[in-house]
This record gives C-alpha cells, structure tokens and sequence, in this order.
C-alpha cells in the first residue's frame, strides 16, 4: 500500500472517537501502531498472520470467508484495507 494511502486511513481515524476496530485482513498489521498511540483498541485478523510478536488475544488467524473469532458487535469500527 502506497505511504499516502496509509497516511489517509490514519487521519481518517484520528478525526474519529477511539474506540475498537478490526482490521480484516490485518496482513503486517501496519495500523495497529498508528491506532494504538492514538488511544484505539485494535483487533486484526488475517489467514496468514504471524503471531510470535503480537498479543494473541488481539489478533486472530481466520479464513474471512467463514465466521471470524469474535462476538457480534464486539467493534466500533472496520477496515479492510490489505484484501
């Protein structure tokens, strides 16, 4: 993803009220370290995440074409920006 694109999605957010956010497919999870110093709490999930460096409660290995690993209407918000 080009560092513009990037750029855009973070200060859409930012004008945003923190809250939780999921971001499916989550691929590097590059938004969850804007998301996280801006006071959000952020979910990934992706089929081929690593997660021998992340918190395994946070972020979750699932096919999104099936049920994904969370309760409904655990998010406040939503992103798919790597599928």
């Amino acid at each position: 993803m080009q560092k513009e694109t990037r750029e855009s999605v973070v200060n859409f957010f930012s004008k945003a009220k923190p809250g939780k956010i999921l971001d499916v497919p989550s691929g590097s999870a590059w938004l969850s370290k804007s998301m996280k110093t801006k006071g959000w709490d952020y979910y990934g999930v992706d089929l081929y995440a690593d997660l021998s460096n992340s918190d395994s409660d946070r972020f979750k290995v699932a096919d999104i074409n099936k049920t994904i690993p969370f309760d409904d209407q655990t998010f406040n918000y939503f992103a798919c920006l790597e599928g």
